[in-house]
């Protein structure tokens, strides 16, 4: 009994931070933000949770909120790769790209296991860098699809990874094949994903623009 009720708890969790990305990809922030500190207010220890909290708070243009909700758990929680993934984000939108670059590098070191790098962490890594580019230049396109790619090859079941990637192949300028592509896969792996065709509708809409990729930030979030 003992076993099956944990079991349950832990599949609640996971159903709650997935609703809470779901809110997130549809951009209702505030909904997010409430899902995420009620996870928080149960469990403090909550990596998921305070990740995708940071992420909603960096979505509202709350820099300062988002460092400050990493920097607290990092004090507890100082070799959390996915959190370091997120604090290097904020500092990619600071302009501390340096700091930033060591901080990914040092979330992707902690979280190596036997089969590799963890791809949820690869995906908060390549996810940085495409919004910080798309925000300020600072983001390294090339790293972000390398990362990505990664991700997408030790992950292939993971649609969020292949929204990320989409992203990153967009904001490149490749012309849309490879964005396409990827977003057709997230789709298909995640049919209630409803960011995954509405990007790739706003890529064809765009599309005559590709001579002018930074125009595309006035049609599309990350």
């Amino acid at each position: 009994m003992l076993f099956f009720a944990a079991f349950l708890s832990v599949s609640a969790m996971a159903q709650n931070i997935q609703e809470g990305i779901g809110h997130f990809y549809a951009e209702r922030y505030e909904s997010a933000k409430a899902l995420f500190q009620k996870l928080l207010a149960t469990n403090p220890n909550n990596i998921d949770a305070t990740y995708w909290l940071g992420q909603t708070l960096i979505a509202k243009k709350d820099l300062a909120g988002a460092r400050s909700v990493y920097d607290k758990a990092l004090a507890t929680n100082g070799n959390a790769p996915l959190l370091l993934a997120g604090l290097g984000h904020v500092e990619l939108l600071e302009g501390k790209k340096n700091e930033a670059r060591a901080h990914f590098e040092s979330a992707l070191n902690a979280s190596k296991g036997k089969k590799g790098n963890d791809p949820t962490v690869l995906n908060a890594v390549g996810r940085a860098n495409v919004n910080a580019y798309l925000t300020n230049k600072n983001g390294d396109l090339d790293y972000a699809i390398t990362k990505l790619s990664e991700a997408a090859q030790l992950a292939p079941n993971n649609a969020d990874v292949f929204v990320s990637l989409g992203n990153a192949y967009r904001a490149k300028g490749n012309k849309g094949g490879d964005a396409v592509q990827a977003y057709r896969q997230a789709a298909q792996l995640n049919p209630s994903l409803a960011v995954a065709p509405y990007r790739t509708a706003m890529l064809y809409k765009t599309q005559v623009r590709y001579s002018q990729p930074d125009s595309w930030v006035l049609y599309w979030k990350i």
